[in-house]
């Protein structure tokens, strides 16, 4: 399993990878609402829309399809990577979907949803670009590289604001606190990052997990951040204190995290793993 999604309103998650389908699931009855075959054998990342109205997913060929979630066609096709796309993210109104490939080009693509005309190509990272992240309220797009550089930009003006270098490795994974005052990034020196993004400068460095963090989710009120990895851990974390609050092993090498109202969904490479989360009391 390569991605994995969960619908804004958390009735369904969309799971995706080797084979080329991408199967829809109904959490409240646990079965496949749609299957969707692709037009190609891999499918490397999904996103939804904020509204869940569409489905998006990349392939290892570097082109980006817009799906129906409801009737599994495809409403439009974004090309211009020419590589595996490592990272999606699209604008919280939806408006604009942003796309990065993993190659030596280090660029991030910025496509208007609604016409498929490119607004932007971010150009500036000397690595692959591996993970992306976006402002709750669109105001900044976030990219990390195999170098462990993160920078964010402005996605109207298509510049930068910040470079972030303290990683020693490639940051595999960001997420963004709901009200938009951090960032959390993570990767192969298996370290948690925690960024003020006004002052620019770390606010906590999470140490715990022993090999490659690959994956960060944060709860709606964020008042904890979720972090696993090839370790097989789900870390759970206070990112104010950055104090540990609980955490779960799995005999898996854990790739992917999503958050469905309480319940952690975490991807591993042997099959998908569930971890509920009492409420005020993770």
């Amino acid at each position: 399993m390569e991605a994995l999604v969960v619908a804004p309103d958390g009735s369904w998650l969309a799971a995706g990878g080797y084979g080329g389908e991408v199967r829809i699931w109904d959490l409240a009855t646990g079965t496949v609402r749609h299957t969707i075959t692709t037009q190609t054998s891999e499918v490397s990342v999904l996103v939804v829309a904020p509204d869940g109205s569409w489905l998006a997913y990349a392939d290892w060929y570097g082109e980006v399809r817009i799906w129906d979630p409801v009737t599994g066609t495809v409403r439009r096709t974004f090309t211009g990577h020419t590589g595996t796309v490592e990272a999606l993210v699209v604008a919280p109104d939806g408006s604009w979907l942003a796309a990065a490939a993993g190659g030596y080009s280090g660029e991030v693509w910025i496509w208007d949803v609604a016409t498929g005309i490119t607004r932007h190509i971010l150009t500036g990272h000397t690595s692959g670009v591996k993970a992306l992240a976006v402002a709750p309220d669109g105001s900044w797009l976030a990219s990390a590289d195999w170098y462990g550089d993160v920078r964010i930009w402005d996605p109207v003006t298509g510049t930068v604001r910040h470079t972030f270098t303290d990683h020693t490795g490639t940051v595999r994974a960001l997420a963004v606190a709901p009200d938009g005052s951090w960032l959390a990034s993570a990767g192969w020196d298996g370290e948690v990052r925690i960024w003020d993004l006004v002052a620019g400068i770390v606010r906590h460095t999470l140490i715990g997990h022993t090999n490659t963090v690959t994956a960060l989710t944060v709860a709606s009120d964020g008042s904890w951040l979720a972090t696993a990895g090839y370790d097989g851990e789900i870390r759970v974390w206070e990112p104010t204190t950055g104090a540990p609050l609980t955490s779960l092993r799995v005999a898996d090498r854990l790739s992917h995290l999503v958050l469905a109202a309480t319940t952690i969904a975490a991807a591993g490479e042997r099959g998908s793993y569930f971890l509920t989360l009492c409420p005020g009391n993770p």
